[in-house]
């Protein structure tokens, strides 16, 4: 397959190249060409890698709604559909649970649909204060990570609150096993936090939701993150749970190479019960969009925001990037940000 006539973002950048030569799901080639005889043109159309959301719980249906294969199918291809090629599939811990460990096995073996990556446990190791629309039953600060990591063999992200008692060990032990550490759902002040990145924290999970605000301490806790140029905060860019100019303030401080934005989608219904600033709608492209417009940032930069940088977190091999070598996990997008085609492992889907 040969994509011609587009403007090419690399992940960090456009490029000059304009043609994009992909063979057996691999890019191949990328280079620049004046006829636009061969292959498919998409009349200067922006190409670039495929959407990574690192913290979603749904597509158009809630993973603790699925019911059988068809549901999963439905599930992984609504992903797509969306523009989103990969994903880690976030959801929360209690020991024992059947059902998901159900589903999950099921979501490793099905090829269909985007790319899934792992799991993203929101907890246990949470302040029961800052919990938000997570049920009780998943918060449990005594049980032993250990055990987790047993039960569970692809964990890529756990979210824990400082300031519970063994933090520092759970947070030496996440590491130990290659799961990235992300403060989240804790009323931990500047001090503890800087604490947290010294011990090994790597995201800051939904920053400015569950935990202190902007305003609250002196110095806000915020700052005991930009510290550490390594560490990336994730938000959500759907202009309710941050004020636009609190999202404006994340983007001056942290820069276009710290930021990854994610969808934290849910279609649970019972949680949306409780909670009715969780969001339903959005997937990950629109919160690029919402991003680019309430922001007033470059497309190149939203789109960083959304490829490389959670591909730089995870250390995904070969995806983030269009680039010789690299998956061919692209879209194809106007300059509104609408998605034209999607295309997945070098097949068009839509």
């Amino acid at each position: 397959m040969i994509i011609t006539n587009a403007k090419i973002f690399n992940g960090k950048k456009f490029i000059k190249a304009n043609t994009v030569e992909i063979e057996n799901g691999i890019i191949k080639k990328i280079y620049y060409s004046k006829k636009f005889k061969k292959g498919i043109n998409i009349n200067n159309s922006i190409l670039c890698p495929g959407f990574i959301d690192i913290h979603t719980h749904s597509s158009t249906i809630d993973i603790l709604d699925i019911k059988n294969k068809k549901d999963l199918i439905r599930f992984k291809n609504d992903f797509l559909k969306n523009g989103t090629t990969c994903f880690v599939l976030t959801t929360f811990y209690k020991k024992n649970n059947k059902k998901l460990k159900n589903i999950i096995n099921n979501l490793s073996k099905m090829k269909s649909g985007a790319q899934y990556l792992g799991i993203y446990f929101e907890g246990p190791f949470i302040n029961k204060e800052k919990k938000g629309a997570i049920p009780d039953e998943f918060v449990n600060n005594q049980i032993d990570i250990m055990n987790i990591i047993k039960e569970y063999k692809n964990i890529k992200i756990m979210t824990l609150a400082p300031e519970i008692s063994n933090a520092k060990d759970i947070i030496k032990k996440m590491k130990l096993y290659n799961i990235i550490p992300s403060f989240g759902h804790s009323d931990a002040d500047y001090f503890i936090a800087n604490k947290s990145v010294k011990y090994g924290i790597k995201n800051v999970t939904h920053l400015f939701n569950a935990m202190r605000k902007w305003y609250e301490g002196s110095p806000p806790v915020y700052q005991a993150f930009l510290k550490n140029k390594k560490l990336f905060v994730e938000i959500i860019a759907d202009g309710i749970h941050i004020p636009v100019k609190i999202l404006k303030l994340i983007f001056k401080k942290f820069g276009k190479e710290r930021i990854i934005l994610i969808s934290d989608k849910v279609n649970n219904r019972n949680l949306l019960l409780k909670n009715n600033k969780i969001n339903s709608k959005f997937y990950l492209i629109d919160m690029v969009r919402n991003m680019k417009k309430l922001c007033h940032i470059s497309i190149e930069s939203v789109l960083q925001l959304a490829t490389y940088n959670p591909s730089k977190l995870l250390n995904l091999y070969k995806t983030g990037m269009i680039k010789k070598g690299f998956y061919a996990n692209c879209l194809v997008l106007n300059n509104k940000l609408y998605i034209e085609k999607t295309i997945f492992n070098g097949k068009i889907y839509l």
